[in-house]
């Protein structure tokens, strides 16, 4: 009893009037309070990550997903449509072997991962975590189709010995489409093909719309015939 009257002098003493967990009651008597353990952070998407994805034809689509307090649950891909389990955690759960999963250890951070996109990948994909009750974080894929045009008419009528300039305009040609073909019949040209006794010339641009020029510096009876313009592997345009 001393004891505790000393302890309590010392505090008036140095100004203190508040005992940290002890509430003043008025009896005189001190309530200890037991405060409750901290509640535990409930999980939460990262909604600063993109939720609608674009990518053309034959590129590669990554589909991310971040849980915050995420703890020791799993993190899961599903076509939203069909419900099926694409991934979770670091497995794969589908036959089709353009579809990965990949985990960024650095951001913890989850991806869904499509090789060579088709358009029948195009939809809404669900990331969804194990938690009770389940929470998911949608993004949408959407898939352009590249299309190809030759300027001009489809039938040219030009004189032996004169030059032709043909171009292609491409959109939505996928960024890593490294190589824009012109094909004459079933023939690949490039700076090196010779037509009509001389050489051609082939200049190329890529951006939102993407175009190619081939050049026939002079013209051969032999040169008549189909010409087309490929991107890539995709379907040419004669």
């Amino acid at each position: 009893m001393f004891r505790n009257l000393l302890y309590l002098s010392l505090l008036w003493m140095m100004g203190i009037t508040e005992i940290p967990g002890v509430t003043p009651h008025s009896s005189g008597k001190p309530i200890l309070n037991i405060l409750p353990p901290e509640a535990t952070p409930a999980p939460i998407f990262d909604y600063r990550l993109s939720r609608n994805v674009t990518v053309a034809v034959g590129q590669s689509a990554f589909l991310k997903c971040k849980v915050f307090a995420r703890e020791n649950r799993t993190v899961s891909w599903l076509r939203h449509k069909t419900m099926h389990i694409l991934t979770a955690g670091h497995y794969t759960y589908i036959s089709d072997n353009r579809y990965e999963a990949r985990y960024e250890e650095n951001t913890d951070t989850w991806v869904l991962l499509i090789h060579s996109v088709q358009l029948r990948d195009g939809g809404l994909f669900e990331c969804q975590l194990s938690s009770m009750p389940v929470i998911s974080y949608f993004v949408q894929l959407t898939v352009l189709e590249p299309t190809v045009e030759i300027l001009g008419d489809e039938d040219l009528y030009v004189q032996s010995g004169s030059s032709l300039n043909l171009t292609c305009i491409i959109a939505n040609l996928p960024s890593d489409s490294d190589v824009i073909r012109w094909v004459h019949q079933d023939r690949v040209l490039d700076y090196k093909s010779v037509m009509g006794g001389s050489g051609v010339s082939i200049w190329t641009s890529k951006g939102e719309l993407s175009s190619s020029s081939l050049i026939i510096h002079r013209l051969s009876t032999t040169d008549g015939g189909t010409y087309a313009c490929v991107p890539g592997d995709l379907q040419a345009a004669s």
